[in-house]
């Protein structure tokens, strides 16, 4: 286990940050030339590229961080959208079970961006599980888009996708290695389960970020959170991998759990089940101040001491 909190001036500052993290925390494989930030959890296995580029995307200027994973032929990018600060960062990260790390940066005030990579908790014997998620808020000049809308993503979740955009740089998902049927691609995009438009039918889709109907059913239980009735909610992951709406549990996600954030202040720290943990809100809460889009209750507790 590992974490660590600073308050680097840029983006570019960050990356410089976690490199050493990575390193020396984490025992990560780590490359940084100055600009770009190459991470390798696992010795000959996925590598995941991380850069600061403009975010031209939706005409407003604002610095993103863009996350590139690539595992063999396989290549896919998500997007940390509109960091206008990052004035506060935190790092967590851990090798139990599998490699994971998750960075978390205070754009606003009460707003937050979450990035995750590494590999999940996998459910049978496929050597896949390598994956790269992060928060994009869906903005238009001076509107933004509510968190579940066509142009935004968050963790494990996407409501939809655009047709003039591809999956491949900007949903972000997992590697299905070793799990599916022959000639099936490899990959699974992030697109929600009751998704509108949804991931184009040649790929897998994925499911079970904080919008899909199973984790809205952890999270709100209809029991007192932390009553010994309701734990934290892991986080399963499962994927339409014939685009039949046949949905496979494919594993967990390491290091951190859905949590209804109604009693919580964002940085809250909980102490649970013998271990701790720190709460922060998918976004923004409903009460905040923030003038980004409220996630409303929904939130995650990430590990921070176990």
């Amino acid at each position: 286990m590992a974490f660590a909190s600073f308050s680097p001036s840029s983006l570019t500052e960050m990356l410089s940050q976690l490199n050493s993290f990575a390193g020396s925390e984490l025992g990560w494989g780590t490359t940084w030339n100055g600009t770009t930030l190459t991470l390798t959890p696992k010795p000959g296995q996925s590598v995941f590229s991380l850069v600061e580029q403009p975010n031209s995307y939706q005409n407003t200027g604002v610095p993103q961080l863009a996350m590139t994973l690539t595992d063999g032929a396989d290549s896919f990018t998500t997007l940390m959208s509109h960091v206008y600060s990052t004035s506060v960062c935190w790092f967590f990260g851990g090798a139990e079970p599998e490699p994971w790390l998750l960075i978390v940066v205070q754009t606003s005030p009460g707003a937050y961006r979450h990035a995750y990579i590494g590999y999940v908790e996998r459910y049978g014997a496929w050597s896949g599980g390598a994956v790269c998620t992060a928060t994009q808020i869906g903005r238009y000049q001076t509107t933004y888009y509510s968190y579940t809308h066509a142009y935004s993503t968050s963790l494990f979740d996407a409501t939809s996708y655009r047709n003039y955009r591809t999956p491949t740089d900007r949903l972000g998902g997992m590697i299905l290695r070793g799990h599916g049927q022959a000639g099936q691609a490899e990959v699974a995009y992030f697109g929600s389960d009751h998704a509108s438009y949804g991931v184009p039918s040649q790929f897998p889709r994925a499911a079970g970020g904080p919008s899909s109907w199973y984790a809205q059913a952890l999270r709100n239980p209809g029991v007192a959170p932390y009553s010994g009735e309701a734990a934290l909610a892991p986080i399963t992951l499962f994927a339409d991998i014939t685009r039949i709406g046949n949905w496979t549990p494919l594993g967990r996600v390491c290091g951190i759990r859905l949590v209804n954030v109604a009693d919580f202040n964002p940085e809250d720290v909980l102490s649970y089940a013998g271990r701790t943990w720190r709460v922060f809100p998918l976004n923004s809460k409903a009460n905040s101040s923030s003038q980004e889009p409220t996630s409303g209750d929904a939130g995650l507790a990430v590990l921070q001491e176990a």
